[in-house]
């Protein structure tokens, strides 16, 4: 066996003639792959591993040691490459209208409403499309009766908040609410 250089981490760089001639040493029958990995100091799974490229027909794939790829099945790789990149340049589009539309469908209930009726998407697909709370779309389509706000109570309850908040600084709005409540239904 004869000096072979060595790589970085120490594991010998083998020639391709060299590796030929292991394996054609195999296919011949001259030698079992048992002796020729004894004789020359290599494991039988590197050995095996040429062979297999060798019968792939590689002289250069054995030599960079990867496998080879037919060239049909690289060309419908690039097909499908190209088809996807156009793909995700239709959806790329599609999202940026959708972000452009996005404030304008959430200041406007009835385009929600609209939306829904020409998607036909349930209500909850198209709140998370635009980025909107469930509750948002529910409450903007909800008619509200007449006389649901009365601005002519608005002076009471300021006036009945200030006084709660005057005596109890540290109530949060909803403890204020809660006593505002309470007097209103009281009285």
């Amino acid at each position: 066996m004869g000096e072979f250089p060595r790589k970085s981490d120490g594991r010998r760089v083998f020639t391709v003639e060299f590796k030929r001639g292991v394996v054609q040493q195999l296919l011949k029958g001259e030698k079992t792959l048992a002796e020729v990995s004894r004789e020359l100091d290599i494991q039988p799974s590197v050995v095996r591993q040429w062979e297999r490229r060798f019968e792939a027909g590689a002289t250069a794939a054995v030599a960079t040691n990867q496998e080879v790829v037919p060239v049909s099945a690289l060309r419908e790789a690039h097909q499908r490459i190209r088809e996807l990149e156009r793909l995700l340049g239709k959806k790329q589009m599609e999202i940026e209208i959708l972000q452009a539309a996005q404030e304008v469908v959430k200041k406007n209930p009835w385009l929600r409403k609209r939306v829904r009726t020409v998607t036909q998407h349930p209500v909850a697909v198209i709140c998370r499309t635009l980025r909107m709370a469930r509750q948002t779309a529910y409450n903007a389509t909800r008619v509200r009766p007449a006389g649901f706000y009365r601005r002519l109570d608005d002076e009471t309850v300021v006036q009945q908040i200030r006084a709660v908040t005057n005596s109890r600084a540290t109530y949060g709005y909803r403890r204020v609410w809660a006593m505002v409540n309470r007097t209103q239904t009281s009285s």
